[in-house]
């Protein structure tokens, strides 16, 4: 009919390798549960730049300024290293 669109993973998608798998299976295709892939240091900077966007009206400005002038836009801080993470808290003054 054309109307629906198609399920999100589906068979030949390249998602699917991931949101296809079981559970675990994904944690583990992931890099582990959530922020950081298991990197204790790289999960803390994660959690101080969410921390800065949502106390504070400024951070989130900022934040959003650096993604966009040095990191493509991408401003999903757990897609970023520890190095720009900590970069961004150092120039912040977080």
């Amino acid at each position: 009919d054309g109307g629906a669109p198609p399920p999100m993973a589906m068979v030949g998608d390249k998602r699917a390798g991931v949101w296809g798998a079981p559970a675990a299976k994904r944690v583990a295709i992931m890099g582990g549960m959530g922020m950081g892939g298991g990197d204790p240091q790289l999960a803390d900077l994660v959690n101080r730049v969410k921390s800065v966007q949502k106390s504070d009206p400024a951070g989130k400005e900022a934040w959003w300024s650096f993604c966009d002038s040095a990191l493509g836009g991408v401003k999903d801080p757990s897609r970023h290293d520890a190095a720009t993470l900590q970069q961004f808290l150092t120039q912040y003054g977080a």
